[in-house]
């Protein structure tokens, strides 16, 4: 009988220690997901756009429209000089205010005077800004132009 007993006793012991262990592996797995779900919240927050973000042009809800383009001012000693009718490519970084913040020149003249009269008109466009998620972002767009002689 006290034989009985103490197995029995020995049993509930050992059922009480599974359980322990098993709470504990519980608690370290939900303290795992915890950690991951807030890794993922962490990264989703940092992939969310916010206003002012650089995000490419082919993933804005709304592309940038031109409000104002005015035409370069190109003197007639300069135009004189020109072979031909030239035709241009700009790389313009136009940010979350509409304004063009960088000018890249991908095609340029062979005059680096009009290069700049070119440059420095394109920097002076103004856009309606790029929409992602309803909040205004900066965008890179190309912009072709052509200069009749």
């Amino acid at each position: 009988a006290d034989r009985l007993k103490q197995e029995e006793a020995d049993r509930l012991k050992q059922e009480e220690a599974d359980r322990l262990k098993q709470e504990e592996a519980d608690r370290q797995k939900k303290a795992e997901e915890d950690r991951r779900l807030a890794e993922e919240k962490k990264l989703a927050e940092m992939k969310r756009v916010k206003e002012g973000d650089v995000v490419p042009l082919n993933e804005v809800d709304a592309e940038p429209v031109a409000i104002s383009t005015p035409a370069p001012s190109i003197p007639n000693s300069i135009r004189s000089t020109m072979p031909d009718s030239q035709s241009v490519i700009f790389s313009v970084l136009i940010n979350h205010n509409g304004d063009v913040e960088t000018v890249r020149m991908l095609r340029k003249t062979n005059n680096g005077q009009l290069n700049s009269i070119l440059t420095d008109t394109v920097k002076s466009y103004k856009f309606q800004p790029a929409r992602k998620d309803n909040l205004r972002v900066k965008v890179w767009k190309t912009i072709p132009m052509s200069i009749k002689k």
